[in-house]
């Protein structure tokens, strides 16, 4: 017991005065790219609640999302101005799929459209809602967010 009086004293003038080991190593932030390509309304839907419920939970734990959700394929024809490009069964799903839009933009999450995707489709450019950044290539713009450390999470 003697051997280790020299320790007792420094530890507690450490607890006394409050001291306390250095702070735990900062989080580093949940970075997602959301691949969305699936043209079937309802699931199109449920995907993007998905994506805002995992934003909201880590944001819960105090970590700060960068989010960026990528629409190509048939995903594409729901984030388009008026009625077109979708079935008249389906115009509901696109209205709550523009307010899930409009969330997103609301809490900082990236919205893009790939413009290979909209040709393929014949998708105007001029026809994507105004909150989504229309890029060139999905693949390539997947590629790079990869290489600064989002994770890839395919939502088809």
């Amino acid at each position: 017991m003697k051997r280790y009086h020299w320790l007792v004293i420094p530890l507690a003038l450490l607890f006394v005065l409050g001291i306390s080991p250095a702070p735990a190593a900062p989080q580093p932030p949940a970075r997602a790219y959301f691949d969305v390509n699936l043209g079937l309304a309802d699931k199109l839907e449920t995907r993007l609640m998905l994506i805002n419920t995992t934003f909201d939970q880590l944001s819960a734990q105090g970590l700060a999302p960068q989010f960026v959700v990528g629409f190509r394929g048939p995903a594409s024809f729901f984030v388009t101005t008026g009625d077109g490009y979708v079935a008249s069964a389906d115009l509901a799903a696109k209205r709550k799929i523009r307010q899930w839009l409009r969330i997103f933009t609301n809490k900082g999450i990236g919205l893009e459209q790939c413009l290979i995707a909209a040709a393929m489709l014949g998708i105007n450019n001029d026809d994507f809602l105004t909150d989504l950044t229309l890029v060139d290539n999905g693949y390539a713009t997947m590629v790079l967010y990869q290489n600064r450390g989002f994770a890839r999470i395919p939502m088809d």
